[in-house]
């Protein structure tokens, strides 16, 4: 079955994740911020889509702190019922931790009734995408939910109705402007071969680890 040979996957990508010393992790998420923060990609995205690790997963603190310091919008996820939702945050105090232990964008009764509905990411936005396994042709296996495949696909269907052009796009089309890219943030080790997936499955664009920022490969 699909879903035990990716349970398998999953599971070894976080018991590589485990295995890093505290002091080896911290050289390697500063390698990784470093091809990132080098890169077109993030010189030239206005808005940043990104998760806030925790646990094991690669850091994403520094990267917040970076976009807010050259001005750059970054928006953060924050799960409501069965769905994952994007809000704009340039604080870490609008963040509070939820009840899976991921610090998500909180609002104060009077902010809840405020809030506009979550932005659709667009042309030259940047997604980065925690996983906990991936392959050289973008294939990612996150936690089992589906919610980035979720959110890709209500993405998708806003743009055709409101007439944008936003797409997911993949591989090296990504850095040519026809719509946002997406980037699967990983240590090397999490890195196979060849990942099971389906059809519902979304592949990233491009795979960001402490040894590069590459584009994903074309099947």
């Amino acid at each position: 079955m699909i879903q035990d040979e990716k349970r398998a996957y999953r599971e070894k990508g976080i018991a590589y994740r485990e295995s890093i010393s505290e002091a080896e992790r911290a050289k390697r998420h500063a390698l990784i911020d470093a091809q990132l923060f080098a890169s077109p990609l993030w010189a030239g995205a206005r808005r940043i889509f990104l998760y806030f690790g925790v646990k094991s997963e690669v850091r994403t603190g520094n990267i917040l702190k970076t976009a807010w310091s050259l001005g750059k919008e970054t928006f953060l996820p924050r799960v409501e019922g069965k769905e994952m939702l994007f809000y704009k945050t340039d604080a870490m105090g609008q963040l509070k931790t939820s009840r899976m232990g991921i610090p998500e964008p909180s609002f104060s009764e009077h902010e809840e009734k405020r809030r506009k509905a979550f932005p659709h990411p667009i042309r030259s936005d940047l997604i980065l995408l925690p996983g906990t396994a991936f392959d050289a042709y973008g294939h990612r296996i996150g936690y089992g939910a589906g919610y980035y495949d979720k959110f890709f696909e209500v993405c998708e269907l806003a743009a055709r109705i409101h007439g944008h052009h936003t797409t997911v796009t993949h591989g090296i089309a990504a850095h040519m402007g026809t719509g946002f890219t997406s980037v699967g943030v990983c240590f090397a080790g999490q890195m196979f071969e060849c990942l099971p997936h389906e059809e519902t499955d979304i592949p990233v664009s491009f795979l960001l680890n402490e040894k590069g920022l590459v584009p994903a490969r074309m099947e």
